[in-house]
This record gives C-alpha cells, structure tokens and sequence, in this order.
C-alpha cells in the first residue's frame, strides 16, 4: 500500500465471494493453501482506496459451466460482495482466466462493464473490456520489480 500510494498506483483485487476470510483451496495442489482477506481487511483495504471485484462464489472455471449454473454464481457472488462492500462490483476475474466468446456474452449480459484474464500486459484503447490482460503483483514481488515490469510492458 505505500508503495502503491507513493507512485499514485490504485489496485483491484478480485475476491471469491465465498471464501472471504478462508484459504485459497483452489491452489491445494501447489503446497499449504493460503490465507485469504478477511471481511475486516478488506473492509480496512476498501477505505484507503483499493478496488474490489468479483472473482465468483467458489472459484470454478466458467468455461465448464451451463449458462443458469454461470449466471447464479455470478449473481451470488456479485450480491455477496455488493452487500459487504456497501458498493455496485462491476469488474471481474475470470477464475483460472478460463473464458470464451459464451462466458463473455453471460458476464456482459449480468451487466460487468469489464472482466480481465490471466493474460499478462496492460490494457490499451481498443481493447476488448470483458477480455483485459492484467498485472498480477504476487506476493514476492518488489516495487522496483514491479516498476520494471511496467516500464518493459508499457
């Protein structure tokens, strides 16, 4: 966060709905799975300023998923959060960055205005908004790092 607020960065960070304030079980094959954000941290995180969206209820991919199934997850997710947050979720991540053309037309159609994947870059004018690349800081990463990354992609 000073880092972020020093270079006058802002961040989004995608929660899954479900799993507030549990573990990351999702990634259980890759060793201890983490902690996740409890509801007071992302509370607190909301105040200075970050963003929030929607990464699904339980973190599945939607690509595997019947359109009914899709749209009442994202739906749950979405009410969950909106009503944590005191605020509208517009943005999402695609869990796994699993998506295609009939994902997209479901999320648009449940009213997100953008929805990014897990493919790396920054984001220019013309660009798909249901179909973002991303800059995904993960916890070992250092601001110099970071700022180098963003000098090369840019």
């Amino acid at each position: 966060m000073p880092f972020l607020r020093t270079h006058g960065f802002s961040a989004t960070i995608f929660l899954v709905a479900e799993r507030i304030g549990g573990t990351a079980e999702w990634d259980g094959g890759c060793g201890e799975p983490a902690s996740l954000l409890s509801w007071e941290e992302v509370r607190r995180l909301q105040e200075t300023g970050i963003e929030f969206g929607c990464h699904s209820s339980l973190h599945r991919p939607m690509t595997g998923m019947h359109l009914q199934e899709l749209a009442e997850d994202t739906v749950r997710a979405r009410a969950i959060l909106e009503a944590g947050l005191a605020t509208s979720i517009k943005t999402l991540a695609y869990p796994y960055g699993a998506e295609n053309e009939f994902v997209r037309r479901a999320i648009e159609d449940l009213g997100f205005e953008s929805a990014v994947t897990c493919d790396p870059g920054i984001s220019r004018p013309g660009d798909n908004p249901l179909r973002l690349p991303r800059i995904e800081v993960s916890g070992g990463c250092t601001p110099k790092r970071l700022l180098d990354w963003i000098d090369h992609a840019s």
